[in-house]
């Protein structure tokens, strides 16, 4: 067992297998939408904030969509 007052190092990978940092944008940007003076992450890469973003609908694969039969009139 160690003895905790000695130092010591632990070695491993980092937690982002990425070899290059994120992508950055122009600081001080501010979101489009007339009258929202909300300002911009350097890592937003849109014109608006969350709150004004247009909507995007995930890509759902393997999921079961419930259509109703059709019945005869």
């Amino acid at each position: 067992m160690q003895s905790r007052t000695k130092p010591f190092s632990v070695n491993g990978d980092a937690l982002n297998a990425h070899e290059e940092p994120p992508r950055r944008f122009a600081p001080g940007r501010v979101c489009g939408e007339n009258a929202c003076g909300t300002k911009l992450s350097v890592y937003n890469d849109g014109y608006f904030c969350s709150l004004h973003a247009p909507g995007e609908v995930p890509r759902m694969r393997g999921k079961k969509v419930f259509w109703p039969r059709r019945t005869k009139p």
